[in-house]
């Protein structure tokens, strides 16, 4: 093993994924990704001017892709990872990067930023303004919108390194499909109280800005997030069973998905606020 190939090993986070995808940053990469993440946006808005319920028909379309995208990733793990890197070899990772981890950037962030584009209230200018019940602003705003920003930066505290157990950036963007030896199970931190801490952050955030967008529409698309960050879930728990067998196996029947149980609720509480 060379000694450039011993540095890469020893990367974690985001800088193993820059080893593994040397022209991330080349302007071919950037505009590629720039269009991946922002195309979904755009026809979803336009689909959304058609009529009241079209906000939530197309939400509900990109969260069902959304789940396609990832769930073929830890379904097919074997056989991607076979096939890339008998093929690519040392860029195995760099092709399945762009072949499969960026098409998914736009449809996994749509159904946030949809939730707030629903929003009628004092506080949220109204982007589709239609008379129907489920766009009428619930009150009083002092009660939802305070809550909505509790969780909102609840959420984003429990992203802190210090308290996610080793979840990094390498993890997030699925290197360990490619490369499973680097990877190992995240059982630290959060993950001592709920098993898929990562999409946790994605379900109160959800939930987060339905508060803020303060109607039901936006509790609604919150809901069908959950829906499908549930049934990722299910997918990645069976693909992470194959690949440390019984011990993670057990890990799983002693964890809740998303939210720790009653009696560990204080302690989960007091880790995400001190981060520590």
């Amino acid at each position: 093993m060379t000694a450039g190939a011993t540095q890469a090993q020893e990367k974690t986070g985001w800088k193993i994924v820059e080893a593994h995808v040397p022209d991330l940053y080349s302007f071919n990469s950037i505009v590629y990704i720039t269009i991946c993440s922002l195309a979904p946006l755009a026809l979803a808005h336009l689909f959304n001017l058609i009529g009241w319920w079209a906000p939530l028909v197309s939400t509900a379309a990109w969260n069902v892709l959304a789940f396609y995208l990832m769930s073929r990733m830890p379904r097919g793990a074997e056989k991607i990872r076979g096939h890339y890197r008998a093929k690519y070899g040392d860029r195995a990772y760099q092709r399945f990067f762009y072949r499969y981890v960026v098409p998914v950037f736009g449809p996994c962030t749509i159904g946030f930023l949809m939730i707030l584009a629903v929003g009628k209230s004092s506080f949220l200018p109204a982007l589709y303004p239609y008379d129907h019940v489920l766009y009428q602003a619930l009150s009083p705003w002092w009660v939802f919108v305070p809550i909505g920003i509790v969780l909102l930066v609840f959420s984003v505290l429990s992203m802190r390194k210090s308290i996610n157990g080793g979840f990094d950036r390498d993890t997030e963007l699925f290197l360990y499909i490619i490369y499973p030896e680097k990877s190992f199970p995240i059982q630290g931190g959060m993950y001592r109280y709920v098993r898929h801490a990562h999409y946790a952050e994605g379900v109160w955030m959800g939930i987060a800005l339905a508060f803020l967008a303060q109607n039901w529409m936006g509790f609604i698309m919150a809901f069908t997030m959950l829906l499908e960050w549930y049934a990722i879930a299910r997918v990645e728990d069976r693909e992470l069973i194959r690949r440390y067998g019984a011990p993670f196996e057990t890990y799983a029947r002693s964890k809740p998905m998303f939210v720790p149980r009653l009696k560990d609720l204080g302690g989960f509480v007091k880790l995400v606020l001190a981060g520590s």
